[in-house]
């Protein structure tokens, strides 16, 4: 449905191109790059509402309310909305008036995760590793900044590896708008700590980890839900840090940094 949705629009920016060629309507390049430019984040809002709706669907089956990945969806269409809207003038709302109005929303939303999410703020751990904030807070400092240095770096789009072999080679990877998905079990490692750094601003990152893989995970999310394995956290500011017991000693071990302005960090283990 996603692509179906990135093809009606392209298909639409075609016949804009096309219906200016003929003399049909007058519009230059610049003019149709400016006015509809935000159709990019709106696509991005339906398709993350159409996986909201999916996964909404799913736990609810279960008897669960998972309403996370719906509402940042919902957000990220809202944001495009507006600014198309006041590209084509169908309405003038100022950044100020949308602030003004989402502030509230943000605030319910965060008090619907803690009530619809039981125990979202617990940390449950995992008795084959620790998880330690004092560890988190002294490694943030050490963190890695994406700037000129980042090696894979898309303002738009995702980034997903490990359908075939690959090589981790100390990966950097930041995007702006999209989702991550990395899958550990076909990575090839060096000897040594194999690094992995991750940032973003909308999306969501998963990250599929071998059963004996030693891996150490720093995670910071603004907003959003996090899932390191067994510690589930959702709301704002979340922070979780995970080390397996094995990690110091381990010959070949992978240590993850992810930081996450919006959205959702899921890391979980397969055999």
């Amino acid at each position: 449905m996603a692509n179906k949705i990135l093809g009606l629009i392209v298909l639409c920016i075609g016949l804009i191109f096309l219906l200016t060629n003929v003399g049909a309507i007058s519009m230059n390049i610049g003019t149709v790059i400016s006015t509809y430019w935000p159709l990019i984040i709106i696509y991005f809002g339906l398709r993350q509402v159409l996986r909201g709706l999916i996964y909404f669907t799913r736990k609810l089956r279960d008897g669960k309310w998972r309403i996370n990945k719906l509402f940042w969806g919902l957000f990220v269409l809202a944001i495009g909305t507006v600014v198309q809207g006041n590209n084509l003038d169908y309405f003038q709302i100022s950044w100020g008036q949308f602030w003004s109005w989402t502030w509230p929303i943000l605030i319910i939303y965060v008090g619907l995760s803690m009530l619809l999410n039981r125990g979202g703020d617990l940390i449950v751990v995992d008795l084959s590793g620790k998880y330690d904030e004092d560890d988190y807070s002294v490694s943030k400092k050490k963190k890695r900044k994406f700037s000129a240095n980042v090696k894979q770096k898309h303002l738009i789009g995702d980034v997903r590896l490990g359908n075939t072999p690959w090589q981790i080679e100390d990966l950097q990877a930041w995007v702006g708008i999209g989702d991550i998905s990395l899958d550990l079990s076909t990575a090839m490692l060096k000897e040594g700590v194999n690094t992995i750094d991750l940032s973003g601003g909308i999306g969501d990152v998963k990250i599929l980890v071998p059963e004996q893989l030693p891996v150490k995970v720093n995670v910071d999310v603004k907003l959003g839900e996090v899932k390191v394995f067994d510690n589930k956290q959702s709301g704002t500011s979340r922070r979780v840090s995970y080390e397996s017991e094995n990690y110091a000693t381990a010959d070949k071990k992978v240590e993850i940094y992810i930081q996450l302005s919006i959205g959702d960090v899921k890391v979980k283990r397969v055999d």
